[in-house]
């Protein structure tokens, strides 16, 4: 009878030595894992990178559209910058041709007048449209993106005032003319203090006006539509005037009389 033999489980097959194939197998499963999780991982790991690198090429794409939209916003405003100062100096200019007329006018319809009221006073005041129109301004309503806010409602503001103010006191010819006998100033009074504000409001949009074009080497102080020293004389004296009259109402509780 043969002698037992005990089995050695072993990597190597000899006469002593039997080899575990369960071990072997185990020992493939665990080989084959290995090579099937270090799989994962670079292909884990190349999806990272791929997008990592999506990532970048993403943001590098919207680092450049924001630069160009950046540069167009740019060149935009400063399109808008050069238009308004443009505006500003045409605006600045209608504007002082308008206050020339304005001013003299208003003069003439002084309502303490203490002479005769002549016929070409009674003829202006009564004019269905004593001044010309802000026709430059009204064109370039619709353009005034380069200017602020505030400066753009001031355009519009002394525009729309003045084409209030720029029409008929509402009387005929024949009322004003028997008014202008013996009530000149009730009937002039409300008018001139109205017209004396729209001039603040178009003196001070000049000077707004000035800030968009007064750094310009050929910007000019428009002298050739200054008032004359004697018509600067006549428009203090009716400022003061109009101002005590409206004092005075004031104190004794009296309204504001109507344009």
């Amino acid at each position: 009878m043969p002698e037992f033999q005990y089995l050695t489980p072993c990597f190597e097959q000899s006469d002593t030595c039997n080899l575990d194939w369960a071990a072997v197998a185990a020992i493939g499963g665990w080989a084959a894992a290995a090579v099937t999780f270090i799989a994962v991982v670079v292909a884990l790991l190349a999806a990272f990178q791929q997008t990592q690198a999506a990532k970048t090429a993403v943001a590098a794409e919207r680092a450049k559209s924001e630069y160009i939209q950046e540069r167009e916003w740019d060149a935009s405003r400063e399109a808008q910058r050069i238009a308004a100062a443009q505006l500003a100096r045409g605006f600045a200019k209608e504007l002082a041709y308008g206050r020339r007329k304005l001013v003299p006018r208003l003069c003439n319809w002084n309502p303490f007048n203490s002479k005769p009221i002549t016929a070409d006073i009674i003829e202006s005041y009564a004019s269905s449209k004593p001044f010309n129109d802000l026709i430059f301004l009204r064109s370039c309503a619709d353009r005034l993106q380069g200017f602020s806010d505030d400066d753009a409602f001031a355009l519009l503001n002394v525009l729309t005032t003045w084409q209030f103010f720029n029409s008929n006191p509402g009387r005929s010819l024949a009322s004003i003319e028997r008014m202008a006998k013996s009530r000149w100033q009730e009937l002039s009074l409300g008018r001139v203090e109205f017209g004396l504000e729209l001039l603040d409001i178009v003196e001070s949009t000049i000077e707004r006006m000035r800030t968009y074009y007064g750094d310009s080497p050929e910007a000019d102080e428009l002298k050739f539509v200054k008032l004359s020293a004697r018509t600067e004389q006549r428009l203090k004296a009716l400022r003061e005037d109009v101002a005590k009259e409206k004092a005075a109402r004031e104190a004794m509780g009296l309204k504001n009389v109507d344009v």
